[in-house]
Protein backbone atom coordinates (compact mmCIF):
# COMPACT_ATOMS: atom_id res chain seq x y z
CA UNK A 1 0.00 0.00 0.00
CA UNK A 2 1.37 2.95 -0.65
CA UNK A 3 1.86 6.08 1.25
CA UNK A 4 -0.75 8.11 -0.47
CA UNK A 5 -3.45 5.14 0.07
CA UNK A 6 -2.84 4.39 3.34
CA UNK A 7 -3.51 8.70 4.02
CA UNK A 8 -6.90 8.12 2.14
CA UNK A 9 -7.82 4.93 4.40
CA UNK A 10 -6.45 6.84 8.26
CA UNK A 11 -8.64 9.60 7.11
CA UNK A 12 -11.61 7.28 6.53
CA UNK A 13 -10.83 5.76 9.96
CA UNK A 14 -13.96 5.86 12.56
CA UNK A 15 -13.06 7.42 15.57
CA UNK A 16 -14.18 10.03 18.49
CA UNK A 17 -13.15 13.06 18.32
CA UNK A 18 -14.62 16.12 20.81
CA UNK A 19 -17.11 18.45 19.60
CA UNK A 20 -15.52 21.93 19.59
CA UNK A 21 -18.94 23.87 18.87
CA UNK A 22 -20.24 24.22 22.42
CA UNK A 23 -17.77 25.11 25.58
CA UNK A 24 -18.22 24.26 29.17
CA UNK A 25 -20.32 26.95 30.26
CA UNK A 26 -23.02 26.39 27.34
CA UNK A 27 -23.01 22.71 28.03
CA UNK A 28 -23.41 23.69 32.10
CA UNK A 29 -26.42 25.91 30.51
CA UNK A 30 -28.27 22.96 28.66
CA UNK A 31 -27.91 20.64 31.81
CA UNK A 32 -29.44 23.26 34.20
CA UNK A 33 -32.09 24.72 31.65
CA UNK A 34 -33.05 20.92 31.05
CA UNK A 35 -33.18 19.55 34.34
CA UNK A 36 -34.79 23.28 35.74
CA UNK A 37 -37.76 22.40 33.02
CA UNK A 38 -37.80 18.94 34.13
CA UNK A 39 -37.71 19.56 37.74
CA UNK A 40 -40.78 22.14 36.91
CA UNK A 41 -42.61 20.03 35.21
CA UNK A 42 -42.64 16.99 37.94
CA UNK A 43 -43.41 19.75 40.78
CA UNK A 44 -46.22 20.84 38.96
CA UNK A 45 -47.60 17.37 38.41
CA UNK A 46 -47.32 16.08 42.43
CA UNK A 47 -48.66 19.98 43.42
CA UNK A 48 -45.19 20.55 45.04
CA UNK A 49 -44.48 24.06 43.91
CA UNK A 50 -41.67 24.55 45.76
CA UNK A 51 -39.66 22.37 44.14
CA UNK A 52 -40.98 24.02 40.83
CA UNK A 53 -39.59 27.19 42.52
CA UNK A 54 -36.30 25.42 42.16
CA UNK A 55 -36.18 24.33 38.96
CA UNK A 56 -37.16 27.65 37.88
CA UNK A 57 -34.17 29.12 39.83
CA UNK A 58 -31.91 26.41 38.50
CA UNK A 59 -32.57 27.31 34.68
CA UNK A 60 -32.20 31.29 35.41
CA UNK A 61 -28.83 30.07 36.96
CA UNK A 62 -28.47 28.45 33.57
CA UNK A 63 -29.41 31.90 31.84
CA UNK A 64 -26.41 32.79 33.53
CA UNK A 65 -23.92 30.94 32.63
CA UNK A 66 -24.51 31.40 28.91
CA UNK A 67 -24.84 34.87 29.26
CA UNK A 68 -21.14 34.74 30.86
CA UNK A 69 -20.02 32.49 27.71
CA UNK A 70 -21.19 35.55 25.64
CA UNK A 71 -18.17 37.50 23.72
CA UNK A 72 -20.18 40.65 24.43
CA UNK A 73 -23.20 39.60 27.10
CA UNK A 74 -24.12 43.08 26.83
CA UNK A 75 -26.05 42.51 23.86
CA UNK A 76 -27.84 39.06 25.05
CA UNK A 77 -31.59 40.56 24.04
CA UNK A 78 -30.42 40.49 20.25
CA UNK A 79 -30.68 36.86 20.14
CA UNK A 80 -35.06 37.26 20.56
CA UNK A 81 -35.20 39.23 17.16
CA UNK A 82 -35.07 36.05 14.68
CA UNK A 83 -37.26 33.12 16.11
CA UNK A 84 -37.89 32.89 12.09
CA UNK A 85 -34.95 31.28 11.22
CA UNK A 86 -32.58 30.46 14.50
CA UNK A 87 -33.09 27.78 17.47
CA UNK A 88 -31.25 30.10 19.57
CA UNK A 89 -33.65 32.54 18.88
CA UNK A 90 -36.50 30.80 19.92
CA UNK A 91 -34.52 29.09 22.88
CA UNK A 92 -34.04 32.62 24.35
CA UNK A 93 -37.67 33.26 24.04
CA UNK A 94 -38.56 30.10 25.40
CA UNK A 95 -36.52 30.40 28.11
CA UNK A 96 -37.17 34.05 29.28
CA UNK A 97 -41.25 32.49 28.96
CA UNK A 98 -40.42 29.69 31.52
CA UNK A 99 -38.45 31.69 33.79
CA UNK A 100 -40.66 34.73 34.18
CA UNK A 101 -44.12 32.94 34.28
CA UNK A 102 -42.42 29.88 36.26
CA UNK A 103 -41.07 32.21 38.86
CA UNK A 104 -44.51 33.75 39.08
CA UNK A 105 -46.88 30.53 39.04
CA UNK A 106 -44.22 29.19 42.27
CA UNK A 107 -43.21 32.46 44.20
CA UNK A 108 -46.12 31.55 46.77
CA UNK A 109 -44.34 28.46 47.89
CA UNK A 110 -41.27 30.10 48.76
CA UNK A 111 -41.04 31.60 52.64
CA UNK A 112 -40.39 34.98 52.14
CA UNK A 113 -42.94 35.04 49.49
CA UNK A 114 -45.69 33.27 50.93
CA UNK A 115 -47.33 36.61 51.63
CA UNK A 116 -48.39 37.31 47.87
CA UNK A 117 -51.92 35.42 47.60
CA UNK A 118 -51.84 33.69 44.26
CA UNK A 119 -52.08 30.04 44.52
CA UNK A 120 -51.60 26.80 42.20
CA UNK A 121 -55.49 26.88 41.70
CA UNK A 122 -56.26 30.68 41.18
CA UNK A 123 -57.03 32.16 37.61
CA UNK A 124 -53.34 33.32 37.76
CA UNK A 125 -51.88 30.63 39.37
CA UNK A 126 -53.28 28.55 36.83
CA UNK A 127 -52.58 30.50 33.69
CA UNK A 128 -49.15 31.69 34.29
CA UNK A 129 -48.20 27.19 35.44
CA UNK A 130 -50.12 26.27 31.82
CA UNK A 131 -47.66 28.86 29.55
CA UNK A 132 -44.75 27.99 31.76
CA UNK A 133 -45.10 24.00 31.22
CA UNK A 134 -45.30 24.82 27.83
CA UNK A 135 -42.59 26.69 28.04
CA UNK A 136 -40.79 24.36 30.07
CA UNK A 137 -41.39 21.45 27.20
CA UNK A 138 -40.13 24.14 25.05
CA UNK A 139 -36.98 24.71 27.06
CA UNK A 140 -36.44 20.96 27.29
CA UNK A 141 -36.45 19.58 23.54
CA UNK A 142 -34.93 22.88 21.99
CA UNK A 143 -31.67 22.39 22.90
CA UNK A 144 -32.23 18.93 20.90
CA UNK A 145 -33.34 20.90 17.88
CA UNK A 146 -30.74 23.40 17.80
CA UNK A 147 -28.03 20.70 17.68
CA UNK A 148 -29.59 18.14 15.39
CA UNK A 149 -29.92 21.98 13.17
CA UNK A 150 -25.99 22.53 13.28
CA UNK A 151 -24.19 20.67 10.35
CA UNK A 152 -20.79 20.43 11.99
CA UNK A 153 -21.50 17.08 13.85
CA UNK A 154 -23.30 14.36 11.61
CA UNK A 155 -24.38 12.08 14.87
CA UNK A 156 -26.67 15.14 16.12
CA UNK A 157 -28.54 15.25 12.85
CA UNK A 158 -31.31 12.74 13.71
CA UNK A 159 -34.67 13.16 15.00
CA UNK A 160 -34.14 11.08 18.11
CA UNK A 161 -32.04 13.85 19.59
CA UNK A 162 -34.81 16.57 20.89
CA UNK A 163 -36.71 13.18 21.75
CA UNK A 164 -33.60 12.10 24.07
CA UNK A 165 -32.99 15.95 25.27
CA UNK A 166 -37.05 16.24 27.07
CA UNK A 167 -36.42 11.96 28.29
CA UNK A 168 -32.97 12.94 29.96
CA UNK A 169 -34.31 16.39 31.02
CA UNK A 170 -37.27 14.75 32.90
CA UNK A 171 -35.15 12.37 34.15
CA UNK A 172 -32.67 14.92 35.52
CA UNK A 173 -35.93 16.17 37.57
CA UNK A 174 -36.44 13.08 38.57
CA UNK A 175 -33.00 12.54 40.01
CA UNK A 176 -33.54 15.92 41.86
CA UNK A 177 -36.75 15.74 43.37
CA UNK A 178 -35.13 12.83 44.90
CA UNK A 179 -32.31 14.86 46.18
CA UNK A 180 -35.02 17.13 47.50
CA UNK A 181 -37.51 15.11 48.85
CA UNK A 182 -36.22 15.34 52.64
CA UNK A 183 -36.95 18.99 51.94
CA UNK A 184 -40.41 18.79 50.77
CA UNK A 185 -43.88 17.31 51.50
CA UNK A 186 -42.78 13.74 51.08
CA UNK A 187 -46.11 12.60 51.32
CA UNK A 188 -47.56 13.95 47.85
CA UNK A 189 -44.84 11.42 46.57
CA UNK A 190 -45.54 8.15 45.44
CA UNK A 191 -42.19 6.95 45.53
CA UNK A 192 -42.63 3.92 43.82
CA UNK A 193 -44.28 5.25 41.13
CA UNK A 194 -41.56 7.42 40.42
CA UNK A 195 -38.47 5.00 40.77
CA UNK A 196 -40.64 3.06 38.70
CA UNK A 197 -40.69 5.85 36.25
CA UNK A 198 -37.12 6.99 36.22
CA UNK A 199 -36.38 3.67 35.88
CA UNK A 200 -38.56 3.44 32.50
CA UNK A 201 -37.17 6.93 31.33
CA UNK A 202 -33.63 5.87 31.92
CA UNK A 203 -33.69 2.42 29.64
CA UNK A 204 -35.47 5.15 27.15
CA UNK A 205 -32.36 7.18 27.45
CA UNK A 206 -30.36 4.26 27.39
CA UNK A 207 -32.31 2.72 23.93
CA UNK A 208 -32.03 6.23 22.20
CA UNK A 209 -28.52 7.19 22.58
CA UNK A 210 -27.62 3.35 21.47
CA UNK A 211 -30.06 4.13 18.17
Amino acid sequence: MSAKEANVVEEFTLQFRAQKEWGWLAVLDFFLAGSGAGLFLIGMVLGLDSVGAIGVVAAALGALTLLADLGHPERFWRAIFRPGTSWISRGAILVTVFIVLGAIHAAPAVPFLSCLHWTSGGVLGMVTGIIAGVAAIGVMAYTGFLLADSPAVPAWQSALVPVQFVVISLLSGAGGLYLLLPFTSAAKVNLQMWEAMGLVLGVCALLMLLA
